[in-house]
This record gives structure tokens, C-alpha cells and sequence, in this order.
């Protein structure tokens, strides 16, 4: 029963190959000059767009299940505990429809690690699995686009990092909310010479929608700069 609940939904049971054999042989970095980001960035897609996601647990496969009903309004108030509270200066342009109330952007399989909800003047960035609210991001709306003046992310969750509290929640808005192909940021002190811990990571963490990881300052890159 739950094997084809996973199957459903786009992974598969625990236990069987997560793998694609000699998928991790394409890994590699790729020079600032030889990508249109300018930074240091390693090509995850190789792994990232065809490992399946799973779970030990099937009530997992269910809750992302009921979950997927969500508008998000159980969430219309609160900010992430313990949180780390960040100011900010961020700015992005015009998305391509218009914001809304509820729902921004929702997982469709389980290989989507995200969902994210708009209410007033808070963005809220959700893990897909679990229900859990990691950052609440208060925006300001213009003409122009939107501005992010405060993130409040789960401290624990990051283990304390604002820096990668801060540009985690900058690439959930660019990724999610804009539809960005571009770098997800690294925690500082994770092995750069892994290159294998480094895709797991990221698949982890962001699933299919990781493309590039980078140990550098992803917060500078503009929404424009998009892969095509």
C-alpha cells in the first residue's frame, strides 16, 4: 500500500536505491567565468532532478498528503521558535502574476521540499513534510516590487547562522515565489572538497529544485540573472 503512496507522490519506499550508479562522477565545480552567476557555484542538477525522495516513516507520506490542502492561515501570525530575528534591506521586482493571500507556491511531490504562503505583510517559507514554519519574511509592496525589511528563521534549525538564516530565506523567495533557477547558499564549515555530502545536502534541503550550490554571497544575485 504505502510503496505505491510513495510512487504516487514521486519517491519510493525507505530502503530502496536513492542512487543513480555513477551519477556522482559528473559532479563538479564550475568557475565563476564559465556560468552566468559569477560566483563559484557546483552543478547539482546531475543528482538533484532524478533522486527520489523518502521517508521511514509512511504517516510522513500522509501528512505531506493533508498538507497539500493547506492555505497556509495556520500559520497568519506567528514567527518561527526560538527565532533569529534579522533585519534586512532586500528588494525584489514585479513577479510575474500577481501576490495574493494563501498559497505562493506549493510541492506537488515529495521531491519538493517547500511550500510558501502569503498573509498581510508576511511571506512564510514551510517544509513540505512536516507542516514546520522555518522563516517568516516581512515585505512591503510598491510599484516597483517588494522589499524585505525583517526574517525571523528557525534558529535551531540553523544552527544559530544568520548569515545562512538570511540567505536561505533569500533563495526561498527567488526560487519559489520567482520561479529562480539560480544558487542555493552552503552553511559555512561544510566540507568544500565533498563534493558528494555537498549534493546530498542539497537535495535534502531543497530537493529537485536545487540546481547550483555555492559557498559564496548568493543574497547580491538579482532575479534577472536566470538560467536559461
Amino acid at each position: 500500500m504505502f510503496k505505491k503512496l510513495f510512487a504516487a507522490l514521486g519517491g519510493r519506499p525507505a530502503g530502496e536505491s536513492t542512487q543513480a550508479e555513477g551519477s556522482f562522477d559528473r559532479l563538479g565545480w564550475v568557475a565563476p567565468d564559465r556560468n552566468p552567476y559569477g560566483i563559484r557555484v557546483l552543478d547539482c542538477r546531475s543528482l538533484t532532478r532524478i533522486w527520489p525522495a523518502n521517508s521511514d516513516s509512511p504517516d510522513v507520506a500522509a501528512q505531506f498528503l493533508r498538507l497539500r490542502k493547506s492555505d497556509g492561515q495556520e500559520h497568519q501570525g506567528k514567527s518561527p521558535q526560538p527565532a533569529l530575528e534579522i533585519e534586512c534591506d532586500l528588494t525584489y521586482p514585479v513577479p510575474a502574476k500577481p501576490l495574493s493571500d494563501g498559497r505562493l507556491y506549493g510541492s506537488r511531490f515529495m521531491e519538493d521540499k517547500w511550500d510558501a504562503y502569503q498573509w498581510g505583510s508576511h511571506w512564510y517559507f514551510v517544509q513540505s513534510w512536516t507542516g514546520h514554519l522555518a522563516h517568516r519574511v516581512t515585505v512591503a509592496s510598491s510599484p516597483n516590487g517588494y522589499q524585505a525589511s525583517r526574517v525571523e528563521s528557525d534558529a535551531a534549525d540553523l544552527n544559530n547562522d544568520r548569515q545562512l538564516a538570511l540567505a536561505e530565506t533569500d533563495f526561498l523567495i527567488k526560487n519559489l515565489i520567482y520561479d529562480w533557477k539560480g544558487p542555493h547558499p552552503m552553511p559555512e564549515g561544510f566540507p568544500q572538497d565533498d563534493l558528494r555530502k555537498i549534493a546530498e545536502y542539497s537535495f535534502e534541503r531543497y530537493g529537485r529544485r536545487a540546481s547550483f550550490a555555492t559557498f559564496e554571497d548568493t543574497t547580491q544575485l538579482q532575479v534577472s540573472h536566470v538560467l536559461k
